[in-house]
This record gives C-alpha cells, sequence and structure tokens, in this order.
C-alpha cells in the first residue's frame, strides 16, 4: 500500500535556516535510495526503491520514484523540494507499467480533477478535489460499468481536528531545562505515519534544530492519541504527515 503524503499546512509557518548550502542548478539531478522504511541509504545494496531528483530551480523539481526491479512507480512534481510541496500533475503506476492514476495539486493542496484506472487500462474514477476536498465524481468497475461513487482519500482525524492536534502538542511539549537555559530556539519538523489502525508508526526528525529539542518533539509526536485512520480508494490505508514543533522562548 502506497503511502500519500499530506502536509499539515495549516500548522506550517515559513522559516529560516542559519546553515546555507550551495542551491542547485537547474537541470541537475541527483540519485538517492531509500530502504522499506524510507530511510536514506548511503549505498545501493538493499534498497526498496530509488528516487531520481531533476531540479528546476533552487526549489522546484520533478521526482521519479523506481522499484528496486527498475520499474518507474511514480512521477511527482514540486514546487518546493524540501518540504515535499506538490505543485502539478503526479503520476503513479501498477508494476507492469500500466497507469494507475493521475492527481493534481496546487502548492501541496489536491486541486482540480483525478482520473484513476483499473489494470485492464479502463477508467476507475474520475473525482473533483479543491483543496483536499472531494467534490465528488464518478466511479467505474472493469469492465466500464458506473458503480457507486466513494471518495479517493479520507484523511486521518485527530479529536478536535486541527486544532486539537495543536492544542494537544502544545500541552504535551515540554521546553528542556538545558536547552532554554541555552537560549535554544528551533522549529523541528517531524515526519510520521498514521497507519491502518490509527496508530502514529515511523516517527523521525525530518528538519533538525537543536538535539535537546529534537528529542521532545519526537517524544511529543510518539505520545499522540490515535487517529480516525483514514482511507484511500475505500479501504484503511496508511497515511504521511510532516509536523512541525515549535521551541521559541518567550
Amino acid at each position: 500500500m502506497k503511502k500519500y503524503l499530506v502536509l499539515l499546512a495549516l500548522l506550517v509557518e515559513s522559516f529560516s535556516v542559519s546553515a546555507q548550502q550551495a542551491a542547485p542548478q537547474p537541470g541537475a539531478k541527483k540519485v538517492e535510495y531509500f530502504d522499506k522504511d524510507d530511510h536514506l541509504l548511503a549505498m545501493p545494496q538493499g534498497a526498496d526503491y530509488r528516487l531520481e531528483t531533476e531540479y528546476g530551480d533552487s526549489t522546484s523539481g520533478i521526482q521519479r520514484k523506481y522499484a528496486a526491479a527498475g520499474n518507474l512507480i511514480a512521477v511527482t512534481h514540486y514546487c518546493n523540494l524540501r518540504w515535499k510541496t506538490q505543485h502539478g500533475p503526479t503520476e503513479h503506476y501498477y508494476p507492469s507499467g500500466q497507469l494507475e492514476e493521475v492527481l493534481h495539486f496546487n502548492r501541496g493542496k489536491m486541486e482540480g480533477e483525478i482520473l484513476r484506472y483499473h489494470l485492464n487500462g479502463k477508467l476507475q474514477r474520475r473525482e473533483q478535489f479543491k483543496k483536499y476536498t472531494s467534490l465528488g465524481g464518478e466511479c467505474f468497475d472493469a469492465d466500464g460499468k458506473p458503480v457507486a461513487f466513494f471518495p479517493h482519500v479520507l484523511l486521518p482525524q485527530y479529536a478536535g481536528g486541527l486544532t486539537g492536534l495543536a492544542q494537544e502538542i502544545g500541552a504535551r511539549t515540554k521546553y528542556p531545562v538545558q536547552a532554554m537555559r541555552a537560549g535554544q530556539q528551533a522549529k523541528v519538523i517531524i515526519d510520521f505515519i498514521v497507519d491502518k489502525k490509527g496508530k502514529v508508526q515511523n516517527a523521525h526528525v525530518r528538519e533538525a534544530g537543536y538535539p535537546l529539542l529534537d528529542a521532545e518533539a519526537l517524544r511529543v509526536v510518539k505520545s499522540l492519541r490515535r487517529w480516525t485512520a483514514g482511507q484511500h480508494e475505500g479501504t484503511p490505508a496508511d497515511i504521511a504527515f510532516a509536523l512541525p514543533v515549535t521551541f521559541k522562548l518567550q
């Protein structure tokens, strides 16, 4: 089951990073290898998949994902690669090479028409989205006959919604005393999965700030209560999130 990346945009604010890195040149390419848990590997050996990134400019680009066997899995357009902000079409493919679905995004939010296909190439779904909200559509069986419509994706829900999530993170987070004394402030980004049972899994630091703050942010995310699980194509699914935890001295 593929994992769908969803950035909690309502909780994310822009931030600067002190370390300066050389910006990739337009047309530059990078190849990376990952295991099944999305951990970056130093070598191709043991990789579950590889990502080939082609930069459009210093922030935007296209990523192509390939399985270990070499078949194309997905093609994704980003306006911001660092934040994984999808912008434009995203294509997913069956292992056979048949196009599985075409999604459209507008700066991280699913918008426009979604087309999904059966393995035999016949249209399975046509649906309209605006800001990740379904506006309805139509579904078909493998023979092309209409069937009852159901949404392409339902996102996991936390008790109280995004407001409840933000409040709980604020209540659970304790500013490490040593970091406070050292005057350390940071916005730490934690990646995690809400699995098919609504549990937080595979939480790890994507954007580090300061070791003690990183550890506290990770602890808080791991301690979150169970979510209402998300769905993809009518069945429970693993959904990936990126969540910021901000430490700021008053």
